[in-house]
């Protein structure tokens, strides 16, 4: 009987631990699942292999993530699929995803394919941009030599293969090794800072990766530019045959350059063509030492009209540097510049009132806003087309909507209506519009440094420092779902 018992103990027994390891493996496959799915089963996914560089994430831009991953969103809405970023630490890790086809895609910025790229089943997308490499120094010190040998020069350069492929160029020997340290794509903050404080003299970096930076760092100047060419590709695993042919279709398509073109405009358009050295000096010491005895009203004032306060604090620079008692020759007044017939509409009895006059102007923004909601869907286009608006005054801007539609250009974008409103400051146009005459030129230049101003303002929260510490409480309070609120 005690061996009757003690075979069905472990009958049982044995039982119970199938069962365990039954569920165990089902759990296992069941996470296996979740965290690899998309790998091993996309469906309508398109994985992205993609470093994590600047140019293709733009961290430092409020105006969205950069014109690479913009377009790579554009196409997926039109497919109806959604991307997956596979963060890649090399170009090496990235050429093994699509030969593996565990990646559809690889964004490629100075990136070197290896050898046959049909027979690992990879098709090399179109040029998309192309950028130079220049060596860096600080203005205050000597630019490298002539010629520049890396032999026999200490330096830093941005790691990338095209740029390590023509420093080796430059050795008169064969065996000779450059003297240059590589500092990682992923971060060019490092090399820029060193080249600031004297950590070195010279650096190596791709003129698109600068372009980024260049407003954080007026001090480095370009100094020689290297023969070669930076290209920016997109590289696609053929594994996926309708997706592989979906994307070059894509990438062939007529409205790619104007694609490109219009997202260029909006990144970087603004950008002035020298970057002044004095004038983010000036940007720095207002964020330290003036911007905080604004700061709560700024804050209240964004968290009212639903206005992400940087971009309030980078109107009330460019109208005012932040002087409260600012005046203009056309009447304007205060920290933002309102005239008196705005005033008076917003219910401000004193302009040079610091606090009347961000409530006020705040308020001016937001109705200028919602009054373009109706006819301008991009909520960047439309935030562009209210400073233009509060420049000039909403009848000069329908104007100038108005010519772009009849020149054939989009009336919705910055872009083309301030070509309208050049054309508004000769009489051939202006004495066929409503209001007139317009001070054009001044449109554009205000808003692209606004645009501007507000790229310097957001890339100073990124960077450690004061200015970090004083704006941060503004990056804390941009409203939810901005810009589109």
């Amino acid at each position: 009987m005690k061996s009757y018992h003690l075979h069905f103990f472990l009958l049982s027994r044995r039982r119970e631990l199938l069962i365990l390891a039954a569920l165990s493996l089902s759990l296992a496959a069941l996470v296996w699942l979740l965290l690899y799915r998309d790998v091993y089963f996309p469906g309508t996914v398109l994985r992205v292999a993609a470093p994590d560089m600047e140019i293709f994430q733009g961290r430092l831009s409020p105006y969205g993530s950069g014109p690479q991953r913009d377009l790579l969103e554009k196409f997926c809405a039109e497919q109806g699929i959604e991307a997956r970023w596979l963060p890649i630490s090399n170009w090496e890790e990235g050429w093994r995803l699509l030969r593996q086809g565990r990646a559809d895609l690889l964004l490629g910025h100075g990136a070197f394919p290896p050898e046959n790229l049909a027979s690992a089943g990879i098709i090399e997308g179109p040029v998309l941009a192309e950028s130079q490499a220049f060596i860096l120094h600080n203005r205050d010190n000597f630019g490298p030599k002539a010629p520049f040998s890396p032999c026999d020069t200490p330096f830093f350069y941005q790691h990338s293969p095209a740029i390590e492929a023509v420093l080796k160029g430059l050795c008169q020997d064969d065996g000779e090794q450059t003297q240059g340290s590589p500092m990682d794509s992923v971060s060019l903050l490092p090399m820029f800072e060193a080249l600031v404080e004297g950590g070195a003299r010279l650096g190596v970096v791709d003129e698109a990766s600068f372009r980024l930076w260049q407003p954080l760092f007026p001090q480095l100047q370009p100094s020689k530019v290297l023969s070669t060419a930076i290209q920016t590709r997109w590289y696609i695993s053929s594994r996926r045959a309708w997706l592989a042919e979906a994307l070059m279709q894509y990438l062939s398509g007529d409205s790619l350059a104007h694609d490109l073109s219009r997202l260029e405009s909006r990144y970087w358009g603004f950008f002035p063509q020298d970057t002044s050295a004095y004038e983010i000096g000036y940007i720095r010491r207002v964020v330290r030492t003036v911007l905080p005895r604004y700061k709560k009203t700024i804050l209240e004032a964004a968290k009212r009209e639903r206005i992400d306060p940087l971009l309030l604090a980078a109107v009330i620079y460019q109208e005012s540097r932040f002087r409260s008692r600012a005046r203009s020759h056309t009447g304007v007044r205060g920290l933002m510049q309102l005239n008196m017939d705005t005033a008076r509409m917003l219910g401000v009895t004193n302009r040079l009132d610091p606090l009347q006059s961000i409530q006020g102007g705040s308020s001016y923004l937001r109705r200028l806003n919602d009054r373009l909601n109706p006819l301008i869907q991009d909520p960047w286009e439309r935030w562009f087309l209210t400073f233009a608006a509060y420049n000039q005054g909403f009848g000069h801007l329908e104007d100038a909507m108005k010519l772009a539609r009849k020149q054939g250009l989009a009336p919705d974008h910055w872009r083309d209506v301030k070509k309208a409103f050049k054309l508004l400051t000769k009489k051939k146009y202006y004495k066929e519009a409503t209001y007139g005459y317009t001070r054009g030129f001044e449109a554009e230049a205000y808003v692209d440094s606004i645009r501007y101003f507000y790229y310097v303002l957001y890339s100073l929260t990124l960077v450690p420092g004061p200015e970090a510490d004083q704006l941060a409480p503004f990056v804390d309070a941009t409203p939810s779902g901005w810009p589109d609120v």
